[in-house]
């Protein structure tokens, strides 16, 4: 269960970015969303397969599902709106944590998003190349 997960999941973020080079000529953006973890449905079938998952992530479900935290939800659709409606609207092609990433501040940084690797698939953070968000 969990196998086919992660392969579907990387297959869909590889989708994302070649989806957004072939209809970039077209003004298309595509984006991968990370939203992070949150009560949903899939989240429900966690604790029922605690012996595929581990004890560690059903228990870590089992308090999602117990909260009412909806933090990381809300994260995600604030990404959505950025990249949809706010100053994101030109990011294309990439893989972004609504949780980790300074999303917010990526059309600061056309000169970051421009280098393929950077929130892709292949995760070259910016420490890794000395690349200030920050600023």
């Amino acid at each position: 269960m969990f196998a086919a997960y992660a392969t579907a999941k990387t297959a869909l973020v590889r989708f994302t970015e070649t989806l957004a080079i072939e209809t970039a000529g077209y003004g298309i953006r595509v984006n991968a969303v990370a939203p992070g973890a949150f009560a949903s449905g899939m989240t429900k079938t966690v604790p029922a397969a605690a012996e595929n998952a581990g004890t560690a992530e059903a228990a870590a479900a089992q308090k999602l599902l117990d909260g009412d935290d909806t933090v990381n939800a809300e994260k995600a659709a604030r990404l959505v709106a950025y990249l949809t409606l706010g100053e994101g609207r030109d990011v294309t092609g990439k893989l972004i944590s609504a949780v980790w990433d300074p999303w917010d501040r990526l059309h600061l940084h056309p000169e970051l998003l421009a280098h393929k690797d950077v929130f892709t698939l292949r995760r070259i953070l910016p420490q890794d190349r000395d690349l200030n968000l920050d600023e």
